[in-house]
């Protein structure tokens, strides 16, 4: 059974939920592409450095 492939939808949902969690500054975007961002939790790498 092949996966679906992933709509134009699915992207803007993806982009919109990126774009809220930087917003409330739970994630930040490294960089400023405007493709192939890269986005780094850094709770979390505290968490595993800790």
């Amino acid at each position: 059974m092949k996966s679906p492939e992933p709509t134009y939808d699915a992207f803007l949902t993806v982009g919109k939920s990126l774009a809220h969690l930087t917003k409330m500054r739970i994630i930040k975007q490294l960089g400023e592409n405007r493709r192939n961002r890269l986005f780094t939790y850094s709770r979390y790498l505290q968490i595993l450095n800790d």
